[in-house]
């Protein structure tokens, strides 16, 4: 793990390592949040009147996957703090430089994925 934080991100502690993953959580995670806060709230704005109903489906569908990424993105989040361990937790073995650099960049690629799939911007914290 000493050697994916020095060589493969910059990080000069393993410490490090958890710093960048709040910082992650704080850019892609935040940004997430605050879509979805518009969006209910524009919902909850909304009046039951038939002009309204086009308007309220789209913020229902805009809602619902919202959430999904919010899920899913919270599973990436876990999958990367467990990656980080220095066993594999599921098998109970150590594990290598190699498997924790393999596992976390297909973290890295599916949060790029989320990201570029909802449009989220680059806040400070995010993946660039």
């Amino acid at each position: 793990m000493v050697k994916l934080a020095l060589d493969e991100l910059g990080c000069p502690s393993i410490a490090d390592l958890f710093h960048a993953l709040r910082e992650l959580s704080q850019g892609i995670g935040s940004e997430l949040s605050d879509h979805l806060f518009r969006v209910n709230r524009r919902l909850r704005e909304l009046d039951d009147s038939t002009a309204n109903a086009c308007l309220k489906q789209q913020l229902q569908v805009q809602q619902s996957g919202l959430e999904k990424a919010q899920t899913q993105y919270r599973s990436i989040l876990h999958q990367l703090t467990t990656t980080l361990h220095p066993f594999a937790i599921r098998l109970g073995i150590p594990q290598t430089s190699k498997m924790v650099e393999s596992e976390f960049q297909q973290q890295a690629t599916t949060l790029n994925t989320l990201k570029q799939t909802y449009q989220l911007s680059d806040k400070p914290g995010s993946l660039s």
